[in-house]
């Protein structure tokens, strides 16, 4: 496993993904990336379109195996463990598409994650009220999943990791569709999730709340290891703005979210 110097302590354990690698039909997706995602802290994964962000969170939660290397969670090796029983052991996910309980309403869709992970029917509607009201979801509460604005089903999204009251929960493109006053109160929202103790990860395109929202950086290209560092050592590496183009440099040109 990579080990930093500057790397932010964990707070009680990690989830690591150790020197993985994964091809596809010959293609390399993922070659000997190594990331650390401590407890109490939020990590950002960046990288263009295609540099194996999706590959590692899939292997990181599961939903795919890697070809070499390990997926390790507070000393526990996790390789090979299928998703279900890794969410058991505390490592929860969003998804970029759908994924939610489509004739449910809102408030259902949050409760039944809950009680699937082991909550009695009234803790879970507590958790799921707690939630909905913290990522802003009340006037959506009684609305079926299916019939969502794209915005409101990201955070949906996140209110179901966080109902299974993971230890880790990776944040895939949480950002999308929403606008800057939603990214601001997701940033505080992860701020206070990973205030509780739990690892979050925070893979987006919105450069601002990454730089803005995150403790340290990984950043991906071509399926390897490219830079990792705090947000300031990320910003100022010229590797960075090699490894994007158009408007997402721009973006990491431009000031923190407000």
């Amino acid at each position: 496993m990579m080990q930093h110097s500057d790397t932010p302590p964990a707070g009680a354990g990690s989830l690591q993904g150790d020197s993985l690698s994964r091809a596809y039909s010959g293609v390399q997706a993922l070659q000997d990336v190594s990331i650390e995602i401590p407890r109490g802290r939020v990590t950002g994964l960046i990288g263009a379109n295609g540099a194996g962000k999706s590959t590692l969170v899939n292997i990181l939660t599961g939903y795919d195996s890697p070809d070499s290397g390990r997926v390790i969670a507070d000393d526990s090796d996790l390789t090979g463990v299928r998703p279900e029983r890794r969410a058991r052991r505390g490592v929860a996910r969003t998804f970029q598409h759908g994924h939610l309980f489509s004739r449910c309403t809102v408030l259902e869709n949050v409760e039944v994650t809950a009680i699937a992970c082991g909550a009695a029917p009234k803790q879970a509607r507590a958790i799921a009220q707690g939630l909905i009201e913290e990522l802003q979801l009340g006037d959506w509460m009684l609305h079926d999943a299916d019939r969502l604005p794209h915005g409101v089903e990201r955070r949906l999204g996140v209110a179901r990791a966080l109902a299974t009251r993971p230890s880790y929960v990776l944040l895939d493109e949480p950002a999308a569709g929403l606008n800057d006053g939603e990214a601001a109160q997701l940033r505080e929202s992860m701020r206070d999730v990973a205030a509780r103790n739990v690892g979050v990860l925070l893979i987006d395109h919105n450069m601002p709340l990454i730089f803005s929202s995150c403790d340290y950086i990984y950043v991906l290209g071509a399926g390897k290891n490219v830079l990792d560092g705090s947000p300031d050592q990320v910003r100022h590496d010229e590797r960075l703005a090699s490894s994007y183009l158009g408007s997402a440099a721009q973006q990491i040109s431009e000031g923190p979210l407000a």
